[in-house]
């Protein structure tokens, strides 16, 4: 692995994607901006909360860790880039899965409308995690 190519190809597609995912939260902004807890705490909110916290974090978290020096990266850069890379979608399902159980709707029609909400959904965090797993990889050789 090469830094300099590396460093600067992470650190271009981290900053592109931010921006289409700012772009994209701005084009469905019913869908993206909510407030979770405006019918009281309960699980729906809590998960709708991580939801909100999670695309946040998505754009944020990864252009300023791929930004930084790889040749500094760590594991736990590895974990965090993980970690804020997989909020969102894990707390997706999780809706998904307490529509399912509770009224016997999946709530994922939305994908098939927008397909380009599954790039934010599925494609991206998928993404980083590869990312994160080849320079934790990089880092231990």
């Amino acid at each position: 692995m090469t830094e300099p190519a590396s460093q600067n190809q992470y650190s271009r597609i981290s900053i592109y994607a931010s921006l289409l995912v700012a772009l994209i939260s701005l084009s469905f902004k019913s869908y993206f901006y909510f407030i979770p807890f405006q019918n009281g705490v309960n699980l729906l909110s809590i998960l709708g909360f991580f939801s909100l916290a999670g695309w946040v974090l998505l754009a944020i978290v990864p252009p300023l860790l791929l930004n930084s020096n790889l040749s500094k990266w760590s594991i736990g850069k590895s974990t965090m880039l993980i970690i804020a890379s997989s909020i969102w979608t894990l707390s997706t399902l999780a809706i998904k899965i307490y529509g399912l159980a509770t009224v016997g709707q999946l709530w994922a029609s939305y994908l098939l409308l927008y397909p380009i909400l599954i790039f934010v959904e599925w494609i991206l965090p998928i993404y980083y995690i590869v990312v994160a797993v080849r320079l934790a990889k990089a880092k231990r050789f």
